[in-house]
């Protein structure tokens, strides 16, 4: 692909998801700050390893895996405040999908999208997930520490 499509595709990818990315980072970590902080280091990874996303199976499922990669780091460094933004006894992905659906409010086919998966394997996390939580674990407060 010509440099210039790379570079156009890479500034489209980057603001069609940086808001997205921005409420998820900023959920799991407690802090808008901490949030810009591993989002502006994703874009920054992804940047150098573009041509590999783009060629990967699912672009959008390589950068989730740059953003959650980036978000669990800063999260086991206890940046700003001390959160995993994970309820214990889900997995990352259950978590996930209580987060995107739950607390950032997309529907079931954006937060597909931003994942990079098929719909239906997001809605099997997410039964999983309410499954697994009591009915007043069912907010994004199971979300806090």
């Amino acid at each position: 692909m010509p440099r210039t499509l790379t570079t156009l595709s890479f500034a489209a990818f980057c603001g069609y998801r940086r808001g997205a990315y921005l409420d998820y980072a900023t959920l799991r970590l407690g802090s808008a700050r901490a949030g810009r902080i591993v989002v502006d280091a994703t874009f920054a990874d992804l940047a150098r390893e573009w041509g590999k996303v783009l060629s990967s199976e699912s672009p959008a499922a390589a950068a989730w895996r740059f953003l959650t990669a980036r978000t669990e780091q800063a999260a086991r460094a206890g940046r700003e405040a001390e959160r995993s933004g994970r309820r214990p006894g889900l997995s990352a992905r259950h978590a996930d999908a209580v987060s995107l659906v739950h607390c950032l409010r997309l529907s079931t086919d954006e937060a597909a999208d931003l994942i990079g998966v098929p719909r239906t394997r997001l809605l099997a996390d997410l039964r999983a997930a309410e499954r697994r939580l009591t009915p007043q674990q069912h907010s994004c407060g199971i979300f806090q520490p």
